[in-house]
């Protein structure tokens, strides 16, 4: 299931790639409408077009000029060309959304369940020590009280997780990052967001 839909991602960056000039919005829904068979959802589309817009080159060869020049002299059979151009799959992360909007970490960070249009699947992690760990902990913890946003990236071997490490940093007793960051922004002489007595 996760090869179908990094396949259906990889599609999607490589279009995206194609048609660079056309609206964000209009090519997201173009294209997943097009590759929706994948498995994938609007989302990971529109992570795919975003993906797909930052690339320095958008004549890109995917998968490598030079295993391309090997196909073409038949020297890679059609399979391992295909697995050459698969891609990560990236799904951007999303504060209200629990972290992320697909990708969740266990209590003591051991599992990572990737769930897409209600087909979930688990990932078993490697325990980690020292630092680390305690990272990985702490972010299983913040994510479902909506308090940081994780970027997930996953690829044939490994899990990738960005986030912004002035999330984790040490808070007051009984305060949250989102009050942190209000006071943060009023002591800058920003204004910060206007929120509710809770």
């Amino acid at each position: 299931m996760l090869t179908a839909w990094r396949r259906g991602y990889g599609a999607i960056v490589r279009s995206a790639c194609q048609d660079a000039g056309t609206a964000l919005k209009e090519l997201t829904t173009t294209l997943y409408d097009r590759h929706r068979v994948s498995g994938i959802d609007h989302w990971l589309a529109h992570c795919a077009v975003l993906e797909a817009a930052a690339l320095p080159e958008k004549d890109i060869v995917f998968g490598g000029k030079g295993a391309l020049q090997r196909r073409q002299k038949g020297l890679i059979p059609n399979d391992q060309w295909k697995a050459l151009r698969l891609r990560p799959m990236t799904s951007i992360g999303v504060r209200n959304f629990n972290g992320n909007r697909h990708f969740r970490l266990s209590d003591g960070g051991r599992a990572c369940t990737v769930t897409v249009l209600k087909k979930p699947v688990v990932l078993h992690l490697p325990e980690m020590r020292g630092t680390w760990g305690k990272i990985i902990r702490a972010l299983a913890l913040l994510a479902p009280d909506k308090e940081i946003s994780i970027q997930f990236r996953i690829d044939s071997h490994r899990l990738h997780l960005t986030f912004d490490e002035m999330d984790l940093r040490r808070l007051q007793p009984g305060e949250t990052l989102t009050l942190a960051r209000d006071r943060d922004q009023a002591a800058s002489g920003r204004r910060a967001r206007c929120r509710g007595p809770d």
